[in-house]
């Protein structure tokens, strides 16, 4: 369904404001199924990097919720990061044993 949000989106012509909070609610809610479309996170940073200046002339209003949602980003590659060394670890113990 989040998808669906999002290609119907991109169609209507909204004010840049408007689009960007759109945006980032899209790509919150992608979050807890980052599984089903990894390129999300690629996608957010683009749309971020490519909308940045304009994001910014909102001020405090667009700027906060989109660093929340960075922090958020990087909350998660910190979990998947130590996720990855643990299962590491035990592959490297079973190595070693064997």
């Amino acid at each position: 369904m989040m998808d669906l949000v999002n290609e119907i989106l991109n169609q209507i012509k909204l004010n840049k404001y408007d689009e960007q909070k759109f945006k980032l609610s899209y790509y919150l809610g992608r979050f807890q199924a980052l599984n089903d479309k990894p390129d999300t996170i690629d996608e957010s940073l683009n749309y971020l990097k490519n909308n940045l200046t304009q994001i910014i002339s909102f001020d405090e209003s667009a700027i906060l919720p989109w660093l929340n949602y960075l922090y958020n980003l990087k909350d998660i590659k910190t979990l998947e990061l130590k996720s990855l060394i643990g299962q590491l670890k035990v592959l490297y113990k079973t190595l070693k044993m064997n």
